[in-house]
């Protein structure tokens, strides 16, 4: 049971990236009484799989953040970004949460979904809504 979303975290994706190295080279290698490894269809399949995952996940896609300069903008996980009219910033495909605040009015809360095959998104954060 994959969850691609791991690897939005830095550390887990350079994790990633060297234990299928490891992987592949123990392939190539000769084998050896004690650990007789085989590259089987099935493992193949899934080291290609494992592969075309990695490369996905390390695309970096450009987010202009726009705003009215007067709502806080955070993206967790991410970065506090306070305020601003226009920012743009490079996120890996993944799940994000962008929350906007501002005093007296109600927050503005978006999930942003981000595909590898995006080419740019543009995501327009302000509190409207007077409370």
């Amino acid at each position: 049971n994959s969850k691609p979303e791991r690897l939005q975290n830095e550390k887990v994706l350079r994790s990633s990236k060297k234990t299928l190295g490891y992987i592949e080279s123990e392939l190539t290698q000769k084998q050896t009484i004690l650990y007789p490894l085989m590259k089987t269809p099935l493992l193949a399949k899934k080291i290609n799989a494992t592969k075309i995952l990695l490369k996905e996940a390390s695309v970096e896609i450009p987010v202009t953040l726009k705003s009215d300069n007067e709502t806080d903008i955070v993206i967790y996980k991410v970065k506090k970004f306070g305020r601003l009219t226009e920012k743009t910033i490079l996120l890996r495909p993944g799940r994000y949460t962008i929350v906007g605040s501002r005093m007296d009015y109600r927050d503005y809360r978006k999930i942003l979904q981000i595909k590898a095959s995006d080419r740019t998104v543009i995501i327009d954060v302000r509190c409207r809504e007077k409370i």
